[in-house]
């Protein structure tokens, strides 16, 4: 959502208004935040005897949830976020969020295309508070290879991950290797990264979801367990193999490349009944990761980043 609203607001084609013209209105409805690290939220049970939707919302869970997210809305004003229940104003302009994530925007005409990512992207690299975190991920110079983690017990963590960075410094020399944990990072700080990476390997998941800030020159290589049916994910092994898929459609806006490889070994034997594929580890094919990354750095122009 953020991003055509970003450059609907701010673009060179947009309304070109200042951050102080601009408030950001929350509406959270019967909501609850989950205590964990990555502050997100569930629906609750119905339950007709609960408060009014806006009550279930403590200040506490607010102010956890502003802590992460602040930065992120501050791209869009200046001003502090204002809950919806709390408003006292009227409006002359009003874009509605969930307009811009209904199902059927592209039938109504509201979809987001190349040119709402390249002009979001020149947008963030504008802001002060993006500068300020870009710098210092990558100390030293090289083609810069990302590869994002997921914890151990959570499910698509990499069961040989110290496999595949051997592979990588024999096969691949002139790479540079950062191992992150995206979680570990504030948003913006994650969004600065990916801007300044040329490479990434990453399981399926929300972390691949920022290969829509990768360069035009970067690649993404997806992993996919073994369990994974291929009724429900396509992935063929194929550069550009999957242009609209979730992950493989974020490159593809973003004018970067994506293959995504469905892993041949299981990482652990586990029941039938156990192995749901989102809660399972990842056993990686190091030739195959190794190969295609050796593929895309061979056929794409490499663009050193200051």
């Amino acid at each position: 959502w953020v991003v055509p609203v970003v450059t609907r607001v701010h673009g060179v084609d947009g309304l070109r208004l200042g951050r102080e013209e601009v408030e950001v209105v929350l509406f959270f409805q019967a909501y609850h935040l989950i205590p964990s690290v990555n502050m997100t939220w569930e629906e609750p049970p119905l339950d007709p005897t609960a408060p009014a939707p806006y009550d279930t919302l403590s200040e506490e869970d607010f102010a956890s949830w502003l802590k992460k997210y602040r930065p992120v809305l501050d791209l869009l004003s200046s001003k502090a976020p204002k809950l919806f229940q709390e408003v006292d104003a009227c409006y002359t302009r009003v874009l509605w969020g969930h307009d811009w994530m209904r199902a059927d925007r592209k039938l109504v005409g509201r979809h987001v295309g190349p040119a709402q990512v390249a002009a979001f992207t020149a947008f963030l690299r504008s802001s002060a508070a993006f500068r300020s975190q870009s710098k210092g991920f990558w100390p030293d110079p090289g083609r810069r290879l990302l590869i994002i983690t997921r914890r151990q017990g959570g499910g698509r963590a990499f069961a040989n991950l110290p496999e595949l960075l051997e592979g990588v410094r024999s096969e691949l020399p002139g790479v540079v290797v950062r191992v992150q944990e995206m979680g570990d990072l504030s948003l913006m700080s994650q969004m600065a990264l990916m801007t300044t990476t040329d490479l990434v390997v990453a399981a399926v998941g929300a972390g691949l979801a920022w290969v829509v800030l990768l360069p035009p020159h970067g690649a993404a290589v997806e992993l996919v367990p073994w369990e994974t049916p291929k009724s429900l994910y396509a992935c063929r092994g194929l550069w550009g193999g999957e242009p609209f898929s979730m992950f493989g459609g974020f490159s593809r806006l973003a004018g970067n490349r994506h293959v995504c490889h469905r892993m041949k070994e299981r990482a652990a034997e586990v029941p039938y009944e156990a192995a749901l594929w989102r809660k399972v580890d990842i056993r990686i094919d190091v030739g195959v990761v190794v190969g295609s990354l050796r593929e895309v750095i061979k056929e794409t122009s490499f663009v050193p980043q200051l």
